[in-house]
């Protein structure tokens, strides 16, 4: 009897919940927001999909100006021809002067929408947002979805992963600081350019597209990476990397911190260099330089630029029951920090040419 009355009590709530069609909101799928001056412009689109003699799908765009978030939201409803329906966002995308600004006001107002998911993924873009969003594309007509497509796939290969929730999670924590994947229009495609750096909301830095898988290795696990580089005048490709990394901490006046980086892989492409033991060992030597290299320069630059998208503070305070954040700030960019690599490869299913 109790399974009975709550099966018709559930049929009838649901014939009280409002249903809307496709065709009855605007289901906006992606926002772009550039810094204009004073004022701020955003972009937003919505997939319509075309009933007529000419079926199709393409995206709908609106465009506004104003002071801040909320005000432009409500203008941009006023000049669709139906209501917005957010329950859908996939992307929001920045350009690099909002970013110089600081991005607080625009991701504190999403966070505040009860129908804004935190596995909405976010990018800076080169350029203006607005742009990117009004462009056509040959991969997609919907370019939230092309948008969402090529930032998860990223994550999942040589870029972090990065979305509504990661950003929240370093900008509030104690120790830390945001990152985001860096985008730019190229004819009709979108590339990833790139990682930037935040001071809590504020953009400071980036890295260039070939420290971002280096920077990936510090940042979290890594599996089925893919590397390439020069080893005797020759490319290198190591592919199927298991990385993980493991934070060491000394505590003393001013903390020194080694970051040990343990990679094993394949490699896959060595052109022109016979693969047997001895010549794999000295990739192995070739891999490790470089890649601390790279890394002892990153952190160099983050240092530098007093942000801390490597989590070494959190870290640090884990194993410090003293530590302070305020007196954190002032140690960080002195603060000895080195990486080290350990490189394991394997030479299964080379050519040898």
């Amino acid at each position: 009897m109790k399974r009975l009355t709550v099966c018709l009590t559930l049929l009838l709530l649901t014939g009280c919940i409002e249903k809307k069609t496709l065709e009855e909101v605007e289901l906006i799928q992606s926002f772009g927001f550039d810094q204009k001056g004073e004022d701020i412009q955003i972009t937003a689109t919505a997939p319509f999909i075309q009933q007529n003699s000419q079926p199709g799908a393409f995206t709908e765009t609106f465009t506004t100006l104003a002071k801040s978030p909320q005000e432009a939201r409500e203008q941009l409803q006023n000049e669709a021809p139906r209501p917005f329906e957010n329950g859908k966002l996939q992307v929001v995308v920045m350009n690099k002067e909002l970013g110089e600004k600081g991005l607080g006001t625009i991701l504190e107002s999403l966070q505040e929408d009860s129908k804004v998911g935190r596995s909405v993924f976010l990018a800076m873009t080169r350029g203006d947002a607005k742009d990117i969003l009004y462009s056509q594309y040959a991969v997609s007509p919907i370019v939230s979805s092309y948008l969402k497509d090529l930032i998860e796939k990223s994550g999942k290969t040589n870029y972090p992963k990065v979305n509504f929730h990661d950003y929240l999670y370093s900008y509030y924590g104690a120790g830390m600081d945001p990152v985001l994947p860096i985008i730019k229009k190229v004819g009709d495609r979108i590339r990833m350019d790139g990682l930037a750096c935040f001071r809590g909301d504020t953009y400071v830095t980036s890295l260039p597209p070939k420290d971002v898988f280096i920077f990936k290795t510090l940042y979290e696990k890594v599996k089925r990476g893919y590397y390439q580089f020069s080893f005797k005048n020759n490319t290198i490709s190591v592919e199927e990397m298991d990385i993980s990394s493991d934070y060491r901490v000394t505590l003393s006046s001013s903390y020194d911190i080694h970051i040990h980086v343990s990679i094993n892989g394949y490699v896959r492409e060595a052109s022109g260099i016979k693969i047997n033991r001895e010549n794999v060992n000295k990739i192995e030597k070739g891999l490790k330089t470089e890649m601390e290299k790279k890394a002892n320069n990153i952190i160099a630059k983050l240092q530098k630029h007093k942000s801390d998208p490597l989590r070494i503070g959190d870290t640090v305070r884990s194993k410090d029951r003293k530590w302070k954040e305020a007196v954190w700030d002032k140690q960080y960019p002195n603060a000895q920090i080195t990486a080290h690599y350990h490189v394991k490869l394997n030479s299964t299913g080379v050519i040898e040419y």
